[in-house]
């Protein structure tokens, strides 16, 4: 049955491509690269309509063919865009990727997609990126971003060396006016209980949900630091069978539901960690 509620989710965690790549898997989610295709998109709105997601981000997988470099993620940045202006009701935010190690191609790339392509935002996933994201590069990368209003969506947690909280900290304290969403850093228990200190050393982060098992904790900690730090994430990626409503890839539809169902929070409260945090983020 579909989720009943009155808040307008918004989800910043959404891939359009699979994991099988970075992780020698391979099945129903097995699709290299983003791309229009109808059966993938109508899996993914039946996962956003049983869980209550209004709309969503565009994202990229992490995980694409790299051989020819800076042309093969102009082709996934184009890709995306397509995603968007296909369906802009439902996906009304596209992101980019942009790769540190192209260095120079990567600032002209940041400035084709905010001017060409019209994205909104950028994300990094250094643990497939070489760097780490405190790297040189991805500071001047950082920079540029900033500077043409895109807003960078950097995964981080307490599980990968390159990604870690700690860094996620350095970069926000260096550009304390600038909005960065930590993606999944809610990952483990642990990591959980880490971003309590994060928040407060970088007052300008939001913590995206995607990822998280430890719903309850959770729960507790945004209650801490603030409902205005939240957004919710799903961290769904594409399927290419048929969506499963009891499926593994449904547990965003539990983080929705248990926020809906807290008593923690305000109902403005709810309604801005289910998407209005991102949509201001976002500008729309």
């Amino acid at each position: 049955m579909a989720a009943q509620h009155s808040f307008e989710v918004f989800d910043v965690h959404q891939h359009v491509g699979s994991t099988g790549d970075a992780h020698s898997s391979t099945g129903k989610a097995s699709l290299s690269g983003a791309a229009v295709i109808d059966a993938e998109v109508a899996n993914r709105i039946a996962f956003m309509d049983d869980s209550g997601i209004r709309q969503s981000v565009a994202i990229p997988g992490h995980h694409y063919d790299r051989a020819d470099g800076v042309r093969a993620t102009m082709r996934e940045n184009d890709a995306i865009a397509a995603y968007r202006d296909a369906n802009p009701e439902r996906f009304p935010v596209a992101v980019g990727l942009i790769e540190p190690l192209d260095h120079a191609a990567a600032l002209e790339e940041v400035d084709r997609i905010a001017g060409e392509l019209g994205l909104q935002a950028v994300s990094f996933h250094t643990e497939y990126q070489a760097v780490t994201i405190d790297s040189l590069w991805m500071m001047r990368i950082l920079e540029r971003m900033f500077e043409r209003g895109l807003v960078p969506l950097i995964h981080a947690s307490d599980v990968v060396l390159h990604e870690a909280l700690w860094r996620l900290a350095k970069v926000a304290r260096a550009f304390p006016d600038q909005t960065i969403i930590a993606m999944e850093p809610f990952f483990t228990y642990d990591g959980l209980q880490q971003c309590e200190l994060i928040a407060e050393i970088a007052p300008n982060v939001l913590f995206d949900t995607g990822s998280c098992r430890s719903i309850g904790p959770m729960i507790d900690l945004l209650a801490t630091i603030g409902a205005d730090r939240a957004v919710f994430g799903s961290q769904y990626y594409s399927q290419l069978g048929a969506y499963d409503p009891g499926g593994a890839e449904a547990h965003g539809k539990t983080i929705v539901a248990s926020i809906v169902a807290s008593e923690r929070f305000t109902d403005d409260e709810k309604a801005a960690i289910l998407g209005g945090n991102a949509r201001r983020a976002f500008g729309l």
